[in-house]
């Protein structure tokens, strides 16, 4: 207590069997983004268990993160799987995660995305849990409307009651070379439509440009970039010329 400075040494970088629990609905997801570039810099194979929320506001969710693990290593082999053995929603949380982290032998693969390429899938994906039935169809209901999507491109995925209360809304929209992920989450107070509403908002501003990645992904891209540029690989993001 009172010390003005503080020293920080770190060592080298063991790979191994961790586990964290957050002991709250705190975003899992968060704390795997803090241990995931060292150890996927280690000399080994490494398993992390996470425990507490997989899907928050203001934390990138589990979906999220499984749906984008391949963009992480350029041309490379996929950096990190992520198996979901139970959802997390705030306030509950009780989410449970394992993930698994492959080291590249040959360092991190420079990432180059210039363009999206064509538009193979998109759809959206409202997870609920212990919440009414009809608020999961209404916020689809927007964005059929909103986006003029047929009904096969609008998922309603009812988890078990004992993983919520809780309620997520997704677009996902898959391109040729990258695939982007946007979400809402439900709340007191919220209404359905206020929920969709906001998801679509993002969906169309990003539609609206061309650069190949949208504002939250460009965060997440930021680490694996500079480390790579560390390791004399050079990278490039931007929309076509």
């Amino acid at each position: 207590m009172g010390e003005t400075s503080l020293t920080f040494t770190p060592g080298k970088v063991c790979a191994g069997n961790y586990e964290f629990a957050i002991g709250s609905a705190g975003s899992c997801m968060l704390v795997l983004q803090t241990v995931l570039w060292p150890l996927v810099l280690a000399d080994r194979v490494s398993t992390i268990k996470l425990s507490g929320g997989t899907h928050n506001p203001m934390a990138p969710s589990l979906s999220f993160l499984k749906l984008l693990a391949p963009y992480f290593s350029g041309p490379g082999p996929v950096l990190f799987d992520v198996e979901l053995r139970r959802h997390g929603f705030y306030p509950a949380g009780g989410g449970e995660v394992q993930v698994r982290l492959h080291p590249p032998a040959q360092g991190l693969g420079s990432i180059n995305l210039m363009q999206r390429g064509v538009l193979l899938e998109a759809y959206a994906e409202c997870l609920h849990a212990g919440i009414p039935k009809g608020v999961a169809e209404r916020e689809l209901a927007v964005l059929k409307s909103g986006l003029g999507w047929r009904d096969d491109q609008l998922r309603n995925r009812a988890l078990r009651s004992n993983e919520g209360p809780g309620n997520a809304l997704m677009v996902v929209l898959q391109y040729e070379h990258i695939t982007e992920v946007f979400t809402s989450y439900g709340d007191k107070g919220v209404s359905a439509e206020q929920v969709a509403q906001k998801v679509l908002q993002e969906v169309r501003a990003y539609q609206a440009h061309q650069a190949p990645v949208g504002p939250h992904l460009a965060d997440q891209l930021m680490i694996p970039l500079a480390l790579a540029g560390v390791q004399g690989k050079k990278a490039s993001i931007g929309p076509p010329r």
